[in-house]
């Protein structure tokens, strides 16, 4: 531990702590030293304490970062629950969201904007629009109307999806980082 005492980081140390109470207590000691050495020697170099903490990111998250490195390299049981948990952060955030995420952004995006745009120019008598290849001009810019509608509640449709999905990875990366944290009500 460092010589130098300050409140502020010893709130952020406490938090560090307390976010690695699942941990055995000779790690934790050892993850708590290493942090304080990090900013006693950031300090020394004249940085300002606020900076190291910021690049240091919260405590909880600092100590659910340090909880995952654990849940890997630790010889312990529960290696299938680890190994589970790892595969499912992998599959839900790496190729798969790079294609569905876009794919979906531009989809609802775009159906969005030109189902929108559908209705508008259908709305507006002055423009010649054909939408369809029909005698009546009435028809022609209702089934353009009923289809920029369709357009654009397909589009919300993509971008609904998109938030159930992001909330899905969000979900499934909190509980590959709570591997190793004990269970509430656990001694």
């Amino acid at each position: 531990m460092s010589t130098l005492r300050n409140p502020v980081v010893d709130r952020y140390l406490a938090q560090f702590r307390e976010g690695l109470k699942s941990a055995p207590p000779e790690e934790r000691q050892e993850f708590v030293s290493e942090i304080d050495s990090h900013i006693a020697e950031a300090v020394a170099r004249g940085e300002q304490i606020p900076d190291v903490l910021a690049r240091l990111g919260p405590a909880d998250r600092l100590a659910k970062s340090y909880r995952v490195e654990l849940a890997l390299t630790s010889t312990e049981k529960n290696l299938p629950l680890r190994i589970a948990a790892v595969v499912g952060l992998v599959l839900t955030a790496s190729i798969p969201s790079m294609i569905i995420i876009p794919l979906l952004m531009t989809l609802g995006i775009g159906f969005v904007a030109t189902g929108v745009a559908m209705i508008v120019v259908a709305a507006i008598p002055s423009v010649d629009a054909d939408f369809y290849n029909l005698s009546s001009d009435v028809l022609n810019r209702a089934l353009g109307a009923l289809t920029g509608l369709g357009l654009a509640v397909g589009g919300l449709l993509a971008l609904w999806s998109l938030y159930l999905y992001v909330l899905l990875l969000v979900r499934a990366m909190r509980g590959a980082l709570r591997v190793g944290e004990p269970k509430v009500g656990a001694p």
